[in-house]
């Protein structure tokens, strides 16, 4: 007999191999542990997710507070300085003789005209709007002033507010919106026009909005994103 042989003991290859209830206990186990690190990671995840969209829905609520009220003021300020504007003695004198006299005389219409151009060259130069507009008693743009000229031009008919001595409004225009305050020029108690003053709603509005806020901004006007 061979000495291997006599070392070789019946059913040893059996007994090297694990048994198979300890194999399945331990991926049983295993698995158990997987679901439930990954049960615990994706309730961690979805936990934190959750706080940091809470804390940024709260930043947004609070830069939105702090801006409504920056923008309360502004416009505020901006009527004040609008109504201040509306009360210059040339300008309501040159508008004035415009308005009595447009059906009789040519040669006087084209000097009032010169005239309220003059003082909408020199009002436009005290603001930091896009555009400033003097409409007359039919609603027409008969003078303007500023960068956004192109957008307005003279003799265009601007839905004014039919009350109010001073205004604020969304006017539409073939650049696209503006956002106008506005004040009624009154000679006693006679209207002879109104001054518009209006900054356009475009990229770079947004974008102010965007730095005051600190936030993203979408300008939406008629239902349609314009900025």
């Amino acid at each position: 007999v061979c000495s291997s042989d006599l070392l070789r003991a019946p059913g040893s290859s059996k007994m090297n191999r694990p048994p198979r209830l300890v194999v399945r206990t331990l991926g049983v186990t295993f698995a158990t542990v997987a679901v439930i690190l990954g049960g615990i990671f994706t309730v961690i995840t979805v936990d934190l997710r959750d706080r940091v969209r809470a804390a940024e829905n709260e930043k947004l609520h609070v830069a939105e507070r702090v801006f409504n009220g920056m923008e309360a003021r502004r416009q505020q300020e901006q009527i004040a300085a609008i109504s201040t504007l509306a009360e210059n003695p040339a300008l309501k004198a040159a508008l004035d003789t415009y308005v009595t006299e447009r059906r009789f005389n040519d040669a006087t219409n084209d000097q009032a005209r010169a005239t309220v151009a003059r003082e909408t060259d020199r009002l436009a130069s005290l603001t930091s709007a896009d555009v400033l507009a003097i409409v007359d008693t039919d609603g027409r743009v008969f003078a303007r002033a500023g960068r956004a000229t192109r957008d307005w031009p003279l003799d265009r008919a601007v839905n004014v507010p039919a009350s109010g001595p001073s205004f604020q409004t969304v006017v539409n225009t073939d650049g696209g919106p503006y956002f106008v305050s506005g004040a009624r020029l009154m000679l006693g108690d006679r209207e002879i026009g109104a001054l518009l003053v209006g900054t356009s709603l475009d990229a770079a509005y947004a974008q102010r909005l965007s730095d005051l806020s600190l936030a993203g901004v979408v300008v939406v006007a008629n239902n349609r994103v314009v900025a």
